[in-house]
């Protein structure tokens, strides 16, 4: 349905394992930051769903470069937090292509007191968050009088090194008086252009490196650093090479027991195991068949053919996750309000210790009819509330019972009912 990698056990018990590990340390002694990354939240809402639906890409591997490639101690800042800039070696800033005037007027105010500002994005500072044009404000304050879309160029020269251009958002950038071009595109035009305002330099890429594919990029690594370390900033700070113990990794147990249906999946290291699966025959019959979403067949369904025992088949299907699959082609569906009845049969006694659903909607009391007997589980309150949620219900025997064969009864009632899956399990 949706990749395991979202649900792994082994995630979870890491990341409990790394919490309660956090929770147990001494406070964390913070390097004072040295440089800060400026984002634009105009910017960021301009993008359609970005912080909703998408994250903020270009930040996240400008903070890659700057954090676990620089080694720098920085601060995000953005429009509301533009106080004491002074204290920054130098500010790096990825999202900014809408900028107001009181957020040009402080970033123009720290250079011109000897800040440097490094813009990673060729088309920085082009609107106001109205939409009304800045190419004559960015003009007089980065230097670059023009901008406009270009491809085509492979590497950026800078300082007799080669940097990857390849496939990023450029720019062809038209400098103002005043500004130099410090770095060459192979297709001739500027790959970096500075320009001093005040006592201070804003410095302009016409490519932007904080893209997935430049991710851990050995070329631009180098640059990131370096140039952290020119501006005057600590680099390499130890704080980066704080690390977990591997101790906090442990190997899960696998489940005990066998599974009668031969669809028990178990997650580990993001691997679909099934080291439970009795594989033995069996089938099972639906009373009445479903009325909303249909099984494959009627009748007796063989367990390695029906939709309530699918599981390995369903694990290895395309995702309906972004509707690459369809969810419906793998559960039952009930509308009536009628009593279900699930009869199970196998090939050879064995003793059962439980059955479990996987289900969507309101759960119902249960009753499991085995060896001439009846076990009764009572539906949790809980389980009762209809939910979107899919929910495990496990109806544990209070001891095992021998037998090939039983019934599950489900309560009828006036809801909808999805299953998703069902295991009988043995010793």
């Amino acid at each position: 349905m949706v990749h395991e990698y979202w649900g792994a056990p082994d995630r979870y018990q890491v990341e409990i394992a790394a919490q309660k590990k956090l929770a147990a340390m001494p406070r964390l002694q913070y390097p004072a930051p040295d440089a800060a990354v400026f984002t634009a939240t105009d910017s960021l809402r301009a993008q359609p769903g970005i912080q909703l639906k998408v994250a903020p890409e270009f930040d996240i591997h400008l903070h890659g470069f700057m954090g676990y490639g620089a080694g720098v101690w920085y601060r995000f800042i953005n429009e509301l937090t533009l106080n004491d800039l002074q204290q920054y070696k130098f500010i790096a800033t990825v999202e900014n292509e809408y900028a107001d005037d009181a957020t040009l007027n402080a970033l123009k105010q720290y250079v011109e007191a000897g800040g440097t500002l490094l813009v990673l994005n060729p088309f920085a500072f082009s609107f106001t968050p109205e939409g009304k044009s800045l190419d004559a404000v960015r003009a007089a304050f980065t230097g670059i009088a023009a901008v406009k879309k270009t491809s085509g160029a492979q590497l950026l020269e800078y300082q007799g090194k080669d940097l990857p251009a390849s496939g990023l958002p450029t720019g062809a950038l038209t400098p103002a008086p005043g500004a130099k071009i410090i770095g060459k595109l192979d297709d001739g035009n500027p790959g970096m252009v500075e320009y001093s305002l005040g006592k201070g330099k804003v410095i302009t890429l016409a490519v932007n490196p904080c893209v997935r594919k430049l991710a851990g990029s050995k070329p631009w690594t180098e640059f990131f650093h370096q140039f952290a370390v020119a501006a005057g900033c600590k680099a390499d700070q130890d704080i980066w090479r704080f690390k977990l113990p591997d101790a906090l990794v442990q190997k899960l147990p696998l489940p005990a027991g066998q599974c009668l249906t031969n669809n028990a999946v178990t997650w580990r290291q993001f691997q679909p195991l099934q080291p439970n699966n009795a594989g033995i025959s069996g089938t099972y019959t639906l009373t009445p068949e479903p009325d909303s979403i249909k099984d494959r067949a009627s009748g007796a369904i063989a367990f390695d053919q029906g939709k309530l025992t699918d599981r390995p088949r369903a694990i290895a299907a395309d995702s309906a996750y972004g509707g690459k699959g369809n969810w419906q082609e793998w559960v039952i569906g009930y509308k009536t309000s009628a009593p279900i009845a699930i009869d199970c049969r196998w090939e050879k006694p064995m003793p059962v210790t439980a059955v479990k659903f996987w289900v969507q909607g309101a759960w119902r009391d249960a009753k499991i009819v085995i060896g001439s007997k009846t076990y009764e589980f009572p539906c949790d309150p809980a389980a009762a509330a209809s939910s979107n949620d899919v929910r495990e219900i496990t109806l544990a025997l209070p001891e095992a019972v021998a037998a090939d064969q039983m019934t599950i009864q489900i309560a009828g009632a006036e809801s909808n009912l999805i299953l998703a899956e069902m295991e009988i399990w043995t010793k």
